[in-house]
């Protein structure tokens, strides 16, 4: 709701609002805490989590007239139609 008001708001001045949620992310620094002692959440699962890069390639699809369609809306990483659209596997 809040990215919906946010873009309503903001298409008087031009602006675009699409909100992307990542989900977790299997980033180095994550991997690390893992492996360390303190730890992190034992159901964290890597391989379940997205790489790294896919946050920083849908914010550039999310740039493009291509991800028109989804303005005002969040745009999950977890959603499987959404990953193809991407070519993410």
């Amino acid at each position: 709701m809040p990215t919906r008001m946010a873009h309503l708001a903001g298409a008087a001045c031009g602006q675009c609002i699409t909100g992307p949620s990542t989900g977790k992310i299997a980033a180095d620094m994550q991997m690390t805490l893992l492996q360390s002692e303190q730890g992190l959440d034992a159901r964290f699962d890597p391989v379940q989590h997205v790489p790294p890069d896919w946050p920083a390639k849908a914010l550039l699809w999310m740039c493009s007239a291509d991800a028109d369609r989804w303005l005002g809306q969040e745009i999950s990483l977890r959603d499987a139609a959404l990953r193809v659209k991407l070519g993410f596997k």
